[in-house]
């Protein structure tokens, strides 16, 4: 599955063929077929291997990948993984780490599925890996020695101390391969900003109740957004509420004034209904923590209410710059909002679009798109 989803990122079958060309294993073929699990397209990787007799051992694997001509990076880390299944498996089966033989994961076609994932991380140039918590299924499986629980036991050696959930799914939902890979090339955390830039489903074998899929996304380290608190250097702001059912509507022009020359950051209204069935104005007062006392004397002198609503919140915005455009002989201020380098906001000053179109005879609307596009093209100019 690991495979298949490096595959639809990009990777080939060619190419695996080619990076595992200097591994001294011999008699395998590897393809691919693309399926619909789920309405979901994704792609199963096929390794076909001759029948072997050969059990391995670890330092049977050890020597094949010190032989091989691999990246000395994709060396180290095979043996590493290789260990670690060993350690595993000794565990389970009370032996020790030169007595330990591989079975199925001493076969030719696990040995190309780990190798060839390794191949695949570094060919797509992935630097990093993260997952969430491994759904883990239920039952019993039948292998070389039996028939044994699921999660197989050398599964959950590998999954100690990684975060796993239990599911109702009676199949073996991750193997101690896919284990091994997982905690072994992942960190359990949440990724970083990223730009995703492709995204692969590998396929399972078994149709499941869930899709039988392993999905791998692809993407670019990018900058967090890059805030700025308001007001000031804090980012505490105090919302001021109040729920008035009782004076005349013809005042609330003259409260948002006194509110604005309290120093509020915002004022507005929202017709409500309230009790008894009574339409009111919800009036709701952003201010920043010094402003309080100033706003609350407005609030209750101005308006009919006898108590008003407190909360903390915090206020955050953009970092954002001024540009100044002609339009005729006006100019025009216009901010500019990024994030990182991006341009996410163009905003004319509307007061100044107002005197320019009273000005110039013009609509305000186009008095405004004018000076926007006028601020597109300086921004070009200056990148």
């Amino acid at each position: 599955m690991f495979l298949g989803a490096l595959f639809q990122l990009g990777y080939s079958p060619e190419q695996l063929r080619k990076d595992l060309a200097g591994v001294n294993v011999h008699g395998y073929e590897v393809g691919l077929e693309t399926r619909v699990v789920s309405g979901i397209s994704s792609i199963k990787a096929i390794v076909e291997a001759e029948e072997e007799h050969v059990h391995r051992h670890l330092e049977d694997i050890v020597h094949l990948i010190r032989e091989s001509d691999l990246k000395e990076t994709i060396k180290a880390k095979g043996i590493e993984l290789f260990t670690r299944l060993a350690t595993a498996e000794a565990k389970v089966h009370h032996t020790t780490l030169d007595k330990v033989h591989f079975h199925e994961v001493g076969a030719v076609d696990s040995i190309v599925d780990i190798l060839g994932t390794l191949c695949g991380i570094d060919y797509l140039q992935i630097e990093e890996m993260y997952c969430g918590s491994i759904p883990l299924g239920c039952g019993f499986v039948e292998c070389q020695h039996g028939t044994i629980p699921v999660p197989a036991p050398a599964t959950l050696e590998l999954l100690k101390g990684y975060p796993v959930y239990q599911t109702d799914i009676e199949a073996e939902l991750v193997t101690p391969t896919g284990a091994l890979l997982l905690t072994s090339l992942c960190k359990f955390e949440a990724p970083p900003h990223m730009r995703i830039t492709h995204i692969g489903y590998g396929a399972g074998t078994r149709v499941l109740e869930s899709p039988n899929l392993l999905r791998l996304y692809l993407g670019e380290k990018a900058s967090p957004i890059q805030w700025h608190d308001l007001p000031g250097e804090g980012s505490s702001v105090v919302a001021v509420e109040v729920t008035i059912d009782d004076m005349n509507p013809e005042f609330y022009e003259y409260v948002l004034i006194k509110l604005q020359e309290a120093g509020a950051l915002e004022a507005f209204l929202t017709p409500i209904m309230a009790k008894k069935s009574r339409p009111a104005t919800l009036l709701t007062v952003i201010a920043s923590p010094s402003n309080v006392e100033s706003i609350l004397q407005v609030m209750f002198r101005e308006t009919t209410t006898l108590g008003v609503r407190l909360r903390q919140e915090k206020m955050y915005g953009l970092s954002a710059e001024k540009l100044r455009v002609d339009m005729d002989v006006h100019h025009i201020g216009v901010k500019i909002a990024r994030i990182g380098q991006e341009v996410v906001n163009i905003a004319p000053e509307y007061e100044e679009c107002k005197q320019v179109a009273q000005a110039l005879g013009l609509p305000l609307k186009d008095v405004y798109d004018g000076a926007k596009e006028k601020a597109r093209k300086k921004i070009a100019e200056l990148n």
